[in-house]
């Protein structure tokens, strides 16, 4: 796939292959009813956040927003600098991890990302 079709999807993972043992274990983490509850508390976070404009969730924000609705501490800009350097990423890759860092605040219930 060539870059600009990469820079669209905003989340990559990988995820290695389950040992014989993993298979067959009892599952670990949380439930899926403790994580919805998280996701929908982080919604109603976003909905409340940006209840003064035409948006309503972080993937929605644009670039001048960042500031105002991203509260990035010196270290995660470290962090995303040195990334955006070591990987080579776009403008738009590093505007698609702002918005994941926002939401995975939200998701632990921070302010700060």
């Amino acid at each position: 796939m060539s870059g600009p079709i990469w820079d669209r999807i905003d989340l990559r993972v990988w995820v290695p292959p389950l040992s014989n043992e993993e298979v067959f274990a009892p599952p670990s983490g949380e439930t899926s009813a403790v994580i919805r509850e998280r996701v929908l508390a982080a919604q109603q976070m976003q909905e409340e956040r940006y209840s003064s404009l035409s948006i309503t969730r972080n993937a929605e924000l644009e670039p001048g927003m960042f500031d105002k609705f991203c509260e990035e501490t010196e270290g995660a800009r470290e962090a995303l600098l040195a990334a955006r350097h070591q990987l080579e990423l776009s403008t738009r890759r590093l505007d698609i991890l702002r918005k994941v860092g926002r939401t995975c605040a939200d998701l632990r219930g921070s302010v700060s990302t």
